[in-house]
C-alpha cells in the first residue's frame, strides 16, 4: 500500500509545465539583445529555480545590476508570448484534479515570480487546486528552504509529512532526499 502524505508540493517549471527550454532560450535571447555573450544551454538550465537576479548574475555575468531591469524586460517580451502557448504536461491536470477531489492538499514552491504564476494560473485555470503557492520573488529562491518553510507555516504541517515533486535532482538535494517520492 502506498504511503499517504499530508501535503504534495510541486515545482512548476519543468514539472507541471514544460517551460525549461523556453526559459533557456529567453535568457539567451535577452543576453544577445543587450549585447552580452550568449550563455550555454547547460548554464541557463542550471539556474532554473533561482530568483531572476541570481539567474542573471550567473548566466550573464557581464550584465551590471543596473541593467537587470532591461534584461528582464527583453526576456519577458520574448518569453511571455511563447509561454502563453504552453499547456500543462500531459496527465497532470487530471492527476491534480483527482488529488484535489480526493482531499489531498496541494502546494507549489517555484522559482517563478508571483506575476508569472498569475499568468500560468490564468492560462491553465488550476489555481483553485493549490492551497499554498510560494514564489522566488516573495521568498528565498532555491536551494534555500525558505519557500518550504513558508508552506509549512501556512499549512500548519511539518515537511516530513509531504511528498515533494520536482524534475531536477538538485531540488531533491535541496530537501536532502535521495529521490522523488511517487505520487498516489
Amino acid at each position: 500500500m502506498a504511503k499517504s502524505y499530508e501535503m504534495y508540493v510541486f515545482d512548476w517549471d519543468g514539472t507541471l509545465m514544460d517551460t525549461t527550454r523556453l526559459i533557456m532560450q529567453g535568457y539567451q535571447h535577452a543576453s544577445k539583445a543587450l549585447g552580452y555573450p550568449v550563455p550555454s544551454d547547460e548554464l541557463v538550465l542550471s539556474t532554473i529555480g533561482l530568483n531572476r537576479s541570481d539567474s542573471i548574475a550567473l548566466c550573464c555575468c557581464d550584465c551590471p545590476k543596473g541593467r537587470y531591469s532591461e534584461f528582464i524586460q527583453a526576456y519577458m517580451d520574448w518569453y511571455a508570448k511563447k509561454e502563453a502557448q504552453l499547456e500543462l504536461v500531459p496527465g497532470f491536470r487530471q492527476l491534480l484534479e483527482n488529488m484535489h477531489k480526493d482531499g489531498k492538499r496541494l502546494a507549489i514552491a517555484t522559482g517563478k515570480s508571483r506575476e508569472g504564476m498569475k499568468r500560468v494560473f490564468n492560462a491553465t485555470g488550476i489555481e483553485h487546486l493549490f492551497e499554498c503557492v510560494q514564489t522566488a520573488d516573495t521568498n528565498f529562491s532555491k536551494p534555500n528552504p525558505g519557500m518550504l518553510l513558508a508552506i509549512a507555516d501556512e499549512s500548519g504541517l511539518e515537511t516530513k509529512t509531504w511528498s515533494w515533486w520536482a524534475t531536477r535532482c538538485s531540488i531533491c538535494r535541496w530537501l536532502q532526499t535521495p529521490e522523488q517520492i511517487p505520487l498516489p
